[in-house]
């Protein structure tokens, strides 16, 4: 089931990159901030592909409309 729009998986996308990009800045800097970078962008990466938040799910909460379900 879908519960993340197509622009909130757009928004993920832009994010996602962003983390990804600040993270490979942190590498040559702190290890530990670009893992957690890294995390953090891969996660929303993979809930923009996935269309699915497991965030959004626990609290009910659906961002996308009924014609994308």
């Amino acid at each position: 089931m879908k519960n993340v729009s197509s622009f909130d998986a757009r928004v993920r996308y832009l994010f996602g990159g962003l983390f990804l990009g600040l993270a490979v800045v942190l590498f040559l800097f702190e290890l530990p901030f670009m893992v957690g970078s890294a995390v953090t962008g891969v996660a929303l990466i993979a809930t923009g592909r996935m269309r699915f938040c497991g965030l959004y799910k626990l609290i009910g909460y659906n961002s996308c409309p009924l014609e994308e379900r």
